[in-house]
């Protein structure tokens, strides 16, 4: 897994692109996985701030401090996006599962690609 020789930072490009040299000259057939860290064409947010709206759960309790400040919201995992209720005083997840991706977003884990990578569960 290295950086895409696309990447707009010079030094992400220049490593992709070494990496590519290096496998033609090795005659590498395995997989080879890149990712974009900067990619310029991403429109910039016209908002100061992002945020996740959160949904208070009503009556529902923390079982590790008692707290009733307790949230449904999204949020994004090594394993992707997932609906969480959580505590808002301790962060104890209460519940997580899977959901759709908040904002119109793609994204997938990389465990996903690895072998094996379907039954890579995390949370």
């Amino acid at each position: 897994m290295t950086t895409d020789a696309a990447d707009a930072h010079p030094d992400h490009a220049a490593l992709g692109r070494a990496v590519d040299e290096a496998v033609e000259l090795l005659g590498y057939r395995g997989h080879l996985y890149t990712f974009i860290v900067h990619y310029r064409a991403f429109p910039r947010p016209q908002e100061k701030f992002l945020y996740v709206s959160r949904e208070n759960v009503a009556g529902a309790t923390c079982p590790r401090c008692g707290g009733g400040e307790v949230a449904r919201y999204p949020v994004l995992t090594v394993g992707g996006w997932r609906l969480v209720v959580r505590c808002q005083r301790c962060l104890v997840d209460l519940k997580m599962e899977p959901t759709p991706y908040p904002w119109g977003l793609s994204y997938q884990s990389f465990t996903t690609l690895l072998p094996g990578g379907s039954q890579n569960k995390s949370k």
